[in-house]
């Protein structure tokens, strides 16, 4: 922003911060999945807390390399909250706190010899309360993922993609069913460090 130049509408917003109170939801459609709570899974024939998000690193193939590459790198995990921050009543933006996998190969993630990815949940990346271990991304990042248990070493669970259901308001909360309602009474206060909510999934 040039000198003199008064800051636009959207980043005076942003810049208020949000709301001292967020709206939580069980279950949040967006990019063509449905996405629910880990908790509102347990019971569950069908999986949808599972995620991915991809993040661009920069890497060198030496220590003389003067040329990094640009690479995707995945990160999973499982969704615990699905939250909503609200800025002066203005706009929304939809978050997702989530348990990770650590990245460190052969313990938390690994490939198999037919090339399948692997994931070990004993070991989480977030389960500290450093500020290093961010939790939460944007719900617009996330990618749909299941989780199928190795049937002979089962610590370990193999990564399937989910396929996107043709949707064409993404942005639009929906349920699987009556029984799988989300909820908007259930509020927190921002400020806290740690969300403790009792939210009734259905049967």
């Amino acid at each position: 922003m040039a000198k003199g130049e008064n800051p636009s509408e959207e980043i005076q917003i942003l810049a208020k911060g949000p709301d001292m109170h967020v709206i939580t939801y069980n279950s949040y459609l967006i990019n063509g999945y449905n996405f629910r709570t880990k908790s509102c899974d347990e019971g569950k024939s069908t999986q949808s807390s599972g995620l991915v998000v991809f993040a661009e690193t920069s890497s060198f193939s030496s220590v003389k390399d003067i040329n990094p590459v640009i690479g995707k790198v995945p990160y999973y995990g499982n969704i615990t909250y699905i939250i909503e921050l609200n800025y002066s009543g203005r706009g929304q933006v939809v978050l997702f706190k989530c348990d990770w996998i650590k990245l460190s190969r052969g313990k938390g993630v690994k490939k198999d010899k037919y090339g399948v990815t692997l994931v070990n949940f004993n070991h989480l990346s977030n389960n500290t309360n450093s500020l290093a271990d961010e939790p939460f991304i944007l719900a617009s990042q996330a990618t749909q993922v299941y989780y199928v248990r190795d049937l002979i070493d089962q610590d370990w669970y193999a990564v399937r993609e989910s396929k996107p259901r043709d949707f064409y308001d993404m942005g639009i909360l929906e349920c699987e069913s009556e029984e799988d309602v989300y909820q908007q009474k259930d509020q927190v206060d921002v400020t806290k460090n740690t969300v403790n909510i009792d939210v009734d999934c259905g049967n």
